[in-house]
């Protein structure tokens, strides 16, 4: 069996898109002289396929968390799935985004996110209209940058429906392939009554 046989892929989008900030923040020369030759390879080309082998864009997030930091790798994630995939995601669930509640966005994630990454199993249990447990199952183990992705997601799901949420608690399973994140968000602001009309003049 080739090595990237039992991988999971990310998207040539995904990859692209993901570059962008580390270009903008003056990265990019340094995390290139620190990559491997086929992580470079996709670096340099990352239309060079359509999708890349995840053992890949982990890789370039480990260096990208060695050069610039974790916190910026997390706004990265963040970046790069609102900048991408936020125009393919917003039309699909306005009714969702109507209801003001982002339980029916995570209930929707596993086909929506197949654009950006194949081979990933996603499970949404709600436990109320408020809070539930996102799980993410991989084909293997994977790098713990890989949890600042999910994340990103998680927060644009709150800022889609504008919802302040947040992630309670986070864990990864002893295998090492399944992603844990317990979320839950406020209820709905109650906007007041509109003001009676005033009273004709006499």
């Amino acid at each position: 069996m080739a090595e990237d046989d039992d991988d999971y892929q990310v998207s040539a989008a995904y990859v692209d898109e993901m570059l962008k900030p580390v270009k903008a923040a003056g990265h990019f020369e340094a995390l290139l002289a620190d990559l491997g030759p086929r992580t470079a390879q996709m670096v340099v080309k990352p239309w060079s396929e359509p999708f890349h082998p995840a053992r890949l864009t982990e890789a370039l997030g480990e260096h990208i968390v060695k050069i610039a930091g974790e916190a910026f790798y997390a706004e990265m994630t963040y970046l790069t799935v609102k900048n991408k995939f936020g125009p393919i995601l917003r039309p699909l669930l306005t009714s969702t985004i109507k209801k003001g509640t982002p339980a029916g966005f995570f209930s929707r994630l596993e086909g929506l996110v197949d654009s950006a990454i194949k081979g990933v199993g996603l499970r949404w249990d709600k436990k109320s209209e408020l809070n539930g447990t996102l799980w993410i199952f991989y084909p293997r183990v994977v790098s713990p940058v890989v949890e600042h992705s999910w994340r990103g997601v998680i927060r644009y799901v709150y800022e889609l429906t504008q919802r302040p949420g947040k992630i309670d608690d986070f864990q990864i399973a002893a295998s090492g392939n399944v992603l844990e994140y317990r979320v839950s968000w406020p209820p709905e602001e109650q906007k007041p009554p509109p003001a009676p009309p005033a009273p004709p003049k006499k």
